[in-house]
């Protein structure tokens, strides 16, 4: 399909100015709640990075490949009563034009989520000691799955209570009650892992103790709010939604598991602990832009699908999402070498060359996720997850093939290959469902140019820490400037930086005046 520039000079006349009057709300209302849904994250990947050095001395390798594989068989337990369930509550709850109805959609999303993950939970409760013995050869690790599986109800209920927050676009609160949980949870990692010294076992008490409290408590609010109005005819709406889904959650998890559980066997949980160490700074795109755009986003797609210029306005907030993922990308990518080297333990320094791998990869992810709004819009959800499960295969023969050569770099580059073709495949299948003009020769300017600067930044190795953080600033802050010189900017793109540009050096001066004055 071929990209057009859908707010540029060569638009429409009588369409430019609707789009307009539709995209500079919606691009302040996205980037003031984005701000506010990005502080919980952020605060979380700022405390994480600080407690590196704890973690990775108080842990080896191989326990924190433990726990991350124990993590792992949780989230693959939702792959199959997950259901989308948030996802459904956003859809479903914008698509009712009777509040009466909208609460009804809220309770019964939380009590569906409560029933149905603890139903599947508990069979596997029972299986905990076999499910040990299979993944870890004994099992001495069964009571550290029994937290990791009912840990997992209650973080599905307190994000399905979240989602009554996003629906009302009560981004404060949200991020009140993530900072409050990440406080709570952090704070009883340092108790249990640092001062008790309880390892892997603190670390997984600390989630299941403040994430059950948190989901009871807001829970009860929410369904005080709501009321407890449940309906099982929605109930057969969110299994009939959800189940053709578990195909695409099933990729997910492969995608963002299978190379774990793969590189367990193929090479050792020491493997999975550096390997472990390099997703974190990876996944600094999901905590910096992926999630906290996702937090409104997920819920105003829908609404602005609803105006007549709705896709236009989506083509666009689209291409600036893309600049802002590329951009944090870069700067992750240059910085990983100093930042692992500077932070963490002398066994976890292989991770900072598959670092820029899982940025990469995480690049196209969210580009995925981003061109899946049309088929949820849609609604018809089946052939996405007939894609998505062929994917998953994928990954996982690309893991053992490419992870048997090339162990962690080789299941690195393995989620970049998959996520690539689910990107295009998604593409593909939205567009005949849904079609939006993606501004796409804007978009690969983007990557191309940030590509560059990365592979630019390479020339720069071996460094001390410190110095090549600094020196390494030079790429990032000529991401914006290489961007403007390539084209990408528009004229009314142009415009509207030169006059933000000049009201921020009136400011200044108007300051620098102000100071100079009351000295005098």
């Amino acid at each position: 399909m071929k990209s057009t520039n859908t707010a540029g000079p060569a638009m429409d006349r009588r369409s430019a100015t609707p789009v307009r009057e539709l995209l500079g709300p919606r691009l302040r209302e996205l980037m003031q709640h984005t701000a506010i849904y990005g502080l919980g994250p952020v605060l979380g990947q700022v405390a994480a990075f600080l407690l590196l050095p704890l973690y990775t001395n108080l842990l080896s390798p191989a326990d924190y490949g433990a726990l991350e594989i124990i993590l792992l068989v949780g989230t693959f337990l939702n792959v199959f009563f997950g259901l989308q369930t948030v996802t459904q509550l956003l859809r479903f709850y914008h698509a009712c034009e009777r509040e009466r109805d909208r609460r009804e959609v809220v309770s019964t999303a939380i009590v569906f989520t409560g029933v149905v993950t603890a139903a599947a939970i508990l069979p596997a409760d029972m299986l905990r000691d076999r499910i040990s013995l299979a993944l870890f050869g004994t099992d001495a690790q069964a009571p550290l799955l029994r937290l990791a599986f009912w840990s997992m109800v209650s973080s599905n209920v307190f994000a399905t209570a979240l989602g009554y927050l996003q629906a009302r676009k009560m981004s404060r609160a949200f991020t009140l009650l993530s900072v409050a949980q990440l406080v709570c949870i952090l704070s009883l990692n340092l108790f249990f892992v640092a001062w008790l010294a309880r390892g892997v076992e603190g670390i997984l008490l600390s989630q299941f103790l403040v994430t059950g409290t948190f989901a009871i408590g807001l829970a009860a609010w929410v369904l005080g709010q709501t009321g407890l109005a449940v309906s099982l005819a929605r109930m057969r709406t969110f299994l009939a939604f959800g189940v053709p889904m578990i195909g695409w959650s099933l990729a997910v998890f492969a995608v963002n598991a299978a190379d774990r559980m793969v590189l367990s066997r193929v090479g050792s949980l020491t493997d999975v602990g550096v390997f472990s160490l390099a997703n974190r700074f990876g996944t600094a795109l999901l905590v910096f832009i992926v999630t906290p755009f996702s937090c409104f986003w997920a819920a105003e797609r829908f609404a602005i699908a609803k105006q007549p210029d709705g896709k236009e306005v989506l083509a666009r907030v689209f291409t600036y999402f893309f600049v802002l993922l590329c951009f944090v990308g870069l700067a992750v990518s240059v910085w990983s070498d100093d930042l692992v080297r500077l932070m963490a333990a002398e066994r976890f320094r292989a991770a900072a060359r598959i670092c820029p791998v899982l940025v990469l990869a995480y690049v196209l992810w969210g580009t995925f996720d981003s061109f899946m709004a049309g088929i949820l819009i849609d609604g018809r959800t089946k052939e996405v997850g007939v894609l998505t499960g062929v994917a998953a295969v994928l990954h996982i023969a690309l893991c053992v093939g490419l992870g048997g050569a090339w162990f962690a770099v080789g299941v690195a580059w393995a989620k970049v290959i998959t996520l690539a073709a689910l990107t295009i495949g998604v593409y593909v299948i939205a567009q005949r469902r849904y079609p939006i003009a993606y501004e796409l020769g804007r978009v690969a300017k983007v990557l191309a140019v940030a590509l560059a600067l990365f592979l630019a930044s390479t020339l720069l190795g071996g460094l001390p820490p410190l110095l090549g953080i600094a020196v390494n600033a030079v790429p990032v802050i000529a991401f914006p400037i290489v961007l403007a010189g390539v084209g990408f900017l528009e004229p009314a793109e142009k415009r509207w930086m030169i006059a933000c540009g000049r009201a921020l050096i009136g400011r200044l001066q108007m300051v620098a005046s102000t100071a100079a004055g009351d000295s005098r």
